[in-house]
């Protein structure tokens, strides 16, 4: 159970970064939050807690997957200026360059081996900003990772969310004035 719902909590608070980041506030609804993850388990977890994921996002539906493929979804890095800068010198600049080149399998690699060998240097994958981008043409989807767990969440919005989230605006306004008349 303790292991669902930690999940679950990293999960809501990935996807309110990801509102946050796009300006969503949780008022107005979205179509979809994807939680792509290689661990069945932890897929299987985050179905069983569908309902409080959808509720706590202001999403109408929940997906999981193994294939970050799908989204087009890529790891990229950027070196840390602080530590490698310290560390490297003057071989910051083409060395900082060099991790600019890797692909998505180079760094998925680097992460999970800890480190890699880039010219001549030991980099620690710790000693990168990490993030996944979501590289389709349509901008649908924005990607975060926290707590590894890699979230994506459909920024479209279309004329319908729009009104379910002026709605709950109107009520809210409403039940506030009723609660300031002394009405309730």
């Amino acid at each position: 159970i303790e292991r669902r719902v930690a999940l679950m909590q990293a999960v809501i608070e990935t996807g309110r970064v990801l509102r946050d980041r796009n300006t969503l506030p949780i008022k107005y609804p979205l179509k979809e939050v994807v939680l792509v993850d290689a661990d069945p388990v932890n897929l299987q977890d985050a179905q069983s807690l569908e309902s409080y994921i959808v509720s706590e996002l202001n999403v109408k539906k929940l997906t999981v997957s193994s294939d970050k493929q799908k989204y087009d979804v890529k790891l990229t890095a950027k070196p840390n200026h602080m530590i490698l800068g310290k560390r490297l010198k003057k071989d910051f600049k083409p060395v900082s360059a060099a991790i600019a080149k890797l692909t998505d399998a180079e760094l998925t690699e680097m992460k999970e081996s800890g480190q890699r060998e880039i010219l001549g240097h030991t980099i620690g994958f710790d000693e990168l900003h990490g993030a996944f981008e979501v590289k389709s043409e349509s901008g649908a989807y924005a990607a975060a990772s926290m707590h590894n767990v890699l979230v994506l969440l459909d920024c479209t919005t279309d004329q319908e969310m729009m009104d379910e989230g002026l709605a709950r605006e109107v009520i809210n306004r409403i039940q506030k004035l009723r609660k300031k008349a002394k009405l309730v």
